[in-house]
């Protein structure tokens, strides 16, 4: 299955002493570790740094510095993109007291002081 996964970090809880030089700048590497359902924040996995094996290996913990968020996913579901990304319809709320008739009044452009 094809996915958009966005993923947000806090750059403060990077180690920099795991960052790397290469031909064309300075990386870091993250793992994404995914989740088939959201949690109750929304989010679809976590994001940790990769330190490397041999950091890994000598015990020292990767941090957890971010998270991931699914925003696509495959349109196998007879869904199209457009229709997974829009978001939900909600019915209006009444307002108590407005009728069409007091509405239009209050709102007619006579009435209004704004100059333009």
């Amino acid at each position: 299955m094809s996915q958009i996964i966005t993923i947000q970090i806090n750059v403060m809880k990077l180690v920099r002493e795991a960052f790397f030089k290469g031909d064309k700048g300075t990386y870091v590497r993250l793992s994404i570790f995914p989740k088939d359902e959201a949690d109750q924040y929304g989010q679809f996995g976590m994001v940790k740094q990769d330190l490397g094996k041999e950091r890994r290996d000598s015990g020292e913990t990767e941090p957890i510095v971010g998270n991931a968020i699914r925003i696509w996913n495959s349109p196998s579901n007879g869904q199209g993109i457009a229709k997974q990304l829009r978001p939900p319809m909600q019915q209006a709320t009444p307002v108590r007291g407005a009728t069409d008739r007091n509405v239009n009044h209050r709102f007619a452009p006579e009435d209004d002081d704004i100059g333009f």
